[in-house]
C-alpha cells in the first residue's frame, strides 16, 4: 500500500490490532515500535561471526523494525534472511575448504552443513504433521514458497524465523573459547 509523503512515519494502520500479553500481569496491550525493536535487540552475534553476514542479517532487522511503517517490509525481513543463511552456509563451507560449490542453495547447503556436523536436528526440533519433520526442513520449505512468490504477512511468523536463522548463524560461528 503507498502512502501518503505526510504519513509515512505514522505507523501502519495494520498495527493498531496487533497485541501481546505482559505475563507478569496477565494484561494485555498494543504493540509499539519499542516492541519491534526489543524484538531485534537480542541477536547479538560473537566476533566469531563474520562482518559481512553481521551487516546483512542486521538489514533484516531494520526492515523488521521498519515494518511498524511499512507492515509488509516484514516479509522483506524475512526474505532476506533466508539469504543470510545461504550466505553463512556457503561461508563456512569455504572457510573449511570443504567442497560445497559457491552456487548451492539453502537445501543443498543444509545437507552439506548436517553431514559435517555443523548442524543437527535435534538442535532446531521438529514440526509434527503425523511424522516428525525437521525444522530444518521446514526452513526450506517455507523460504521456497516465499522466494517463489507465495506472499504472507505474518510479523510472528517472520520474527520465528529470524530467531531460528540466528540461531543457525551462531551454530555456524560459535563464539571462540
Amino acid at each position: 500500500m503507498w502512502r501518503e509523503k505526510g504519513s509515512i512515519l505514522n505507523p501502519d494502520e495494520r498495527f493498531a490490532n496487533i497485541v501481546r500479553g505482559d505475563p507478569a500481569t496477565g494484561t494485555f496491550r498494543f504493540v509499539t515500535i519499542d516492541d519491534m525493536y526489543d524484538d531485534m535487540a537480542v541477536f547479538e552475534f560473537s566476533p566469531s561471526a563474520p562482518e559481512e553476514i553481521v551487516r546483512q542479517f542486521n538489514l533484516a532487522r531494520s526492515a523488521y523494525i521498519y515494518s511498524w511503517f511499512d507492515y509488509e517490509m516484514v516479509t522483506l525481513a524475512e526474505e532476506h534472511v533466508y539469504t543470510v543463511i545461504e550466505m553463512a552456509l556457503r561461508r563456512r563451507a569455504k572457510d573449511e575448504n570443504s567442497g560445497l560449490s559457491e552456487k548451492a542453495t539453502m537445501k543443498p547447503a543444509l545437507d552439506h552443513a548436517r553431514a559435517r556436523g555443523w548442524l543437527k536436528d535435534d538442535d532446531f526440533g521438529y514440526l509434527n504433521t503425523g511424522q516428525q519433520v525437521p525444522m530444518l526442513d521446514m526452513l526450506v520449505f517455507m523460504r521456497n514458497d516465499l522466494m517463489h512468490g507465495k506472499t504472507h504477512l505474518y510479523p510472528n511468523g517472520s520474527l520465528t524465523v529470524m530467531e531460528m536463522c540466528f540461531d543457525i548463524i551462531v551454530k555456524l560461528f560459535p563464539p571462540s573459547p
